[in-house]
């Protein structure tokens, strides 16, 4: 274990990013038309909705969101640390709020602190881009819900034809009571 680079009431620089921007862009699974056509093995064809764009529980948009980063360097004191076998944390405190970093974030002059912000943003990005890219372009999801549905549907008719046999079968057995 090392010993901390700084201590309680150092002045230092913490290099942070957070959301600046969003810019919408059209979804790149359905083209921005909220649908999907599917065609089937057999040639049958029908549209779905589009789950690339879709959230949560609201319909497709046919648009995502994209997020750029803002990184900068702010100067804060020290005002607390924990030492563990995991490292140095530091602790900074304000009439409203409490946070902590790990001693990698921490440094004792602001351009560093901001290379630092502005080097975790980009790859921040980066892996934002994938994790959106995931969500739109996981076909095994389309085909699971296509054939999850086809295998319900089927289902259901196979129950309803069962149905309505067994009552075409007890009304040809049924007596007549008067």
């Amino acid at each position: 274990m090392n010993d901390p680079k700084f201590k309680i009431g150092d002045k230092v620089w913490i290099g942070r990013f957070e959301p600046h921007t969003t810019k919408q862009i059209e979804c790149p699974d359905c083209g921005g038309t909220r649908h999907l056509h599917v065609t089937l093995w057999n040639g049958e064809e029908f549209d779905i909705e589009c789950k690339g764009c879709a959230r949560g529980y609201d319909p497709p948009s046919g648009v995502i969101k994209v997020y750029t980063q803002r990184a900068w360097a702010e100067q804060d004191k020290i005002t607390g640390m924990e030492i563990s076998s995991r490292g140095t944390r530091y602790s900074f405190e304000h009439w409203d709020h409490h946070y902590s970093w790990e001693e990698e974030f921490v440094f004792d002059n602001e351009e560093d602190a901001k290379k630092s912000a502005e080097e975790r943003a980009a790859a921040y990005e980066i892996d934002d881009t994938a994790r959106n890219l995931a969500k739109t372009k996981d076909h095994k999801s389309w085909a699971w819900h296509v054939s999850y549905h086809r295998k319900n549907i089927k289902e259901a008719q196979r129950q309803l034809d069962r149905s309505t046999e067994a009552l075409h079968y007890a009304q040809s057995k049924a007596k007549d009571v008067l």
